[in-house]
Parts: C-alpha cells; sequence; structure tokens
C-alpha cells in the first residue's frame, strides 16, 4: 500500500454492530431504482438517528448492510453505563422500529414510534446506571437480557443481525 497511509486503533473493549436486510437481493429487483435508493437513504437514516442517540459510531454502509462501534474514546459523551449497553439499546432499537416499519410505512408514524420508544429506553438506561453502582452483577444479567430480546426481535422481524463485543 505505497504511498496510503493506514489509521489503525488499538482498542481494549469494543463492540462491533452489523446488519443486512433480510431478503434484500430478491425484494430489490421488485423495485424501481428511486424506490430503492429511497428505501435505503430512509432506512439507514432512522439508523443514522438511533445510532447518535446512543453514542454508537457509524462506520460505513454497504449495500444494505450497516456496520457501526462503540468503544471509541469520546471525551464529548459522558455516561456512566458500559458502551456495550448502548450498543445493545442501539440494536434492540433497531430491531423494534424496523419491526413497526412494515405496518407503519408512514414515516411520521415511525418516527413518533421511534420518539415514544426513547423515553422508555431512557429509563431504562436511567435504571441500569443507577444498579451498576449497587451491584455489578445486575448490570450484566440485564445486559444479557436486553441482547436476548434483540436477537429475539432481529430474528422475527427479518434483520440479519450480529453483535461481537
Amino acid at each position: 500500500l505505497e504511498g496510503e497511509t493506514q489509521i489503525v486503533y488499538q482498542l481494549p473493549d469494543a463492540c462491533v454492530f452489523f446488519s443486512d436486510i433480510h431478503g434484500f437481493t430478491s425484494s430489490s429487483t421488485q423495485l424501481t431504482f428511486d424506490e430503492l435508493v429511497n428505501f435505503l437513504t430512509y432506512t439507514f437514516g432512522v439508523m443514522d438517528t438511533i445510532a447518535d442517540w446512543f453514542n454508537v459510531y457509524k462506520i460505513k454502509t454497504i449495500g444494505d448492510s450497516y456496520l457501526a462501534l462503540t468503544g471509541l474514546p469520546n471525551d464529548k459523551v459522558k455516561t456512566t453505563r458500559p458502551h456495550f449497553v448502548d450498543m445493545l439499546y442501539f440494536a434492540s432499537t433497531c430491531a423494534e422500529v424496523f419491526s413497526d416499519r412494515f405496518r407503519h410505512p408512514d414515516r411520521g408514524t415511525i418516527l413518533a414510534v421511534l420518539a415514544s420508544r426513547m423515553s422508555h429506553i431512557k429509563k431504562r438506561t436511567h435504571f441500569s446506571a443507577n444498579q451498576k453502582a449497587k451491584n455489578p452483577n445486575t448490570i450484566k444479567k440485564y445486559a444479557l437480557n436486553e441482547a436476548s430480546h434483540t436477537v429475539q426481535c432481529a430474528m422475527r422481524y427479518g434483520m440479519a443481525m450480529g453483535l461481537v463485543c
């Protein structure tokens, strides 16, 4: 790689998210080019918004795939919860929001659903942060329950999703 600069970060603790839209290749042949671009722009735009709320860094999108990361050093974000909890909230929220996408194709409705869920998630975040101070094992149990819920939602609604922490 002559002439190119490689950027390498050593992260002692990181969590990687990747997702893929189930059946995208076959269903994309039934859409016009404009419909396809609008669908992907909207879908990834919503995911970007959710990522911002949970301090998740989007690495890139490729076709119908989304790749993101938590655990980067960030002086601007002050949070008391572990970064993997942010990733679990992000993945869980994406799975839940896009499960409603097909029942409520109206953009305003989806954003209203997202907003209503955000207040609930903020309450859960506050609970988990307070519990961590009292009992470190509680946050681990809570995170495992959240991960299980995320995987169940993703499988139920056709979103292939993976977390690596």
